[in-house]
């Protein structure tokens, strides 16, 4: 009776030891692969603008408009902006690696959120539970995504967790209610992310689903209508009180423009050029993974349950309608579909789960291509004389050992053929090592060498009394105005240089050639990566 009831007990607890540990692993993983070095490099995209919107809330109380250098900043919500001021004041710092860390939480939930997705679909009671997380992290894009304080990782958090709830409770649990209200209250705290791209992003796969499973009706439900009313009341509370204080044409003119009226592809090469590179470059963003996807030709779903067949068929409508859109939209930019690499990372953990259980043999085109990875990181490893020197490899204390881990890794996965789940293994190792190594040399050397804007920003305080006000004519640079740590006052029009004497403006050398600066004495010029701009203090203002 007692040997029966501690086997019992055994049973129930190696399940929740791999679960917990799972999700440790996971943790620990991401913060290995996302940490280190995070914060030599300075902010880049539009990484400054989100900080400094997030240091106004916090300074001036202004919790629903965002402001930027003292105008109000309509094209994303402010959510983003929310999160950012949570971390600043939760641990008393602003600076790249607190804002930076709200990307990394976002990376780490969701994939801890695909893998518990995925242990109870497919019933998995191992450690290998964890797959589609390790897959997701080590996306080539989403390395890059979870190291940069951008709304990108946190909109695609929201947005996953959206669509595997909203499959978890439709299509498994049965529970509409459910489904529909949880799903869509998480796509209205993605629209206050980033804006109308989240219901987008959630129709665009859900709808085709309905059809495929003859369910179109379940669109007019009550239960959809509930979750309809759900969303409105989230963005409600903020977008109420927004356009109390902003005219809704100004805010629907900047929303349209972020979301249609895109141009960048139309220069340089054309759309020609964008309809060429866009999937190449939607293949080295989610290296060193999508070429398993040739593992389908396998017919992975032959012998498993109906339940993993709908997931695939779910998964797959969402990039079938939307990776084709933004490849034909001119301005579409990769990281616009990054919301659905949780999709590809089920839609690469399924065939890939049904080798490692032994249910289809391996592709020797898959077989090929881990030999073929390992080769190439044997290479970049071995010709490392070649190429270290700009980043002086073998002065780094870290580097040099990581460098000969990489390649004894790396001759493990070629030597020799090796079951999937040791593939697999090898495969997230070798990334992991590859990513540390990257930062442990580009960011220190990116730091000396490419600090454009802490540069800049220094000068222009060295030129700058700390009691004079400072304005920015038209330079807009949300980098810059964080690395001056000093109130900034942005003027968008010559009608609006007329400031007071002793202040100071900045612009660029090319605008400055322009204007009549007729009353303002020539302080000097300072460089800021491509830009070149000019100091100018006010004597007794323009003259006509």
């Amino acid at each position: 009776m007692h040997d029966g009831y501690g086997s019992t007990m055994k049973q129930i607890e190696k399940p929740r030891t791999f679960l917990l540990g799972g999700i440790l692993l996971l943790l620990v993983f991401s913060m290995f692969l996302n940490l280190p070095y995070i914060h030599l490099r300075e902010f880049q995209g539009e990484e400054g603008r989100r900080v400094i919107i997030a240091k106004n809330m916090i300074e001036t109380g202004e919790w629903v408009v965002p402001y930027v250098e003292g105008k109000v900043y309509l094209n994303k919500p402010p959510l983003f902006n929310w999160l950012l001021a949570f971390v600043f004041q939760l641990t008393g710092v602003i600076s790249e690696t607190s804002a930076r860390m709200v990307s990394v939480i976002a990376a780490s939930l969701c994939a801890i959120s695909l893998s518990l997705f995925w242990k109870n679909v497919a019933r998995i009671n191992t450690i290998w539970f964890i797959l589609p997380g390790l897959i997701f992290l080590t996306f080539t894009d989403v390395m890059d995504k979870a190291i940069r304080a951008e709304i990108d990782m946190t909109f695609t958090f929201f947005v996953t967790i959206s669509l595997i709830v909203w499959f978890h409770f439709f299509a498994i649990k049965k529970k509409e209610y459910t489904a529909w209200l949880i799903a869509l209250s998480l796509i209205s705290l993605s629209t206050l992310t980033k804006g109308m791209q989240a219901p987008a992003f959630f129709y665009c796969g859900i709808i085709p689903y309905l059809f495929y499973k003859k369910q179109i009706r379940k669109i007019y439900s009550l239960a959809h209508f509930t979750g309809i009313f759900a969303f409105a009341l989230i963005f409600a509370t903020w977008f109420v009180p927004f356009i109390s204080k902003i005219d809704l044409s100004d805010i629907l003119h900047a929303w349209f423009r972020e979301i249609i009226a895109r141009k960048e592809p139309l220069r340089e090469g054309g759309f020609l050029r964008h309809l060429i590179e866009f999937p190449v470059q939607y293949v080295v963003a989610y290296l060193p993974w999508i070429p398993l996807l040739i593992l389908w030709f396998r017919k992975p779903l032959e012998k498993e349950p109906a339940i993993i067949k709908d997931l695939t068929i779910y998964c797959l409508f969402f990039l079938l309608v939307s990776v084709p859109l933004y490849w034909l939209l001119p301005g579409a930019r990769l990281r616009y579909i990054m919301p659905l690499a949780g999709n590809l990372a089920i839609l690469l953990t399924i065939p890939i789960n049904t080798v490692m259980k032994g249910t289809i043999g391996d592709a020797t085109l898959s077989k090929r291509y881990f030999q073929a990875f390992g080769a190439s990181v044997m290479l970049v490893a071995l010709s490392s004389p070649f190429w270290s020197r700009k980043f002086a490899l073998f002065e780094q204390t870290i580097s040099v050992p990581l460098l000969i881990v990489l390649l004894l890794t790396s001759l493990f996965l070629v030597w020799r053929d090796r079951e999937m789940k040791k593939k697999i293994g090898l495969l997230v190792l070798i990334t992991l090592l590859l990513k540390i190594l990257w930062a442990s040399l580009y960011f220190p050397y990116h730091a000396d060498h490419l600090s454009h804007y802490r540069n800049a920003a220094k000068q222009i305080n060295m030129l700058v009394p700390t009691d004079a006000k400072l304005y920015d004519y038209k330079v807009d640079n949300g980098h810059l105005a964080y690395y001056l740590q000093r109130p900034v006052q942005l003027l968008e029009s010559p009608d609006n240089l007329v400031i007071e004497n002793g202040s100071f403006v900045f612009m660029e050398d090319k605008r400055a050639q322009g204007l009549a600066l007729k009353g303002f004495a020539y302080i000097g010029k300072v460089r800021a990566r491509s830009m070149t701009l000019v100091l100018y203090r006010a004597e007794r203002g323009i003259q006509e």
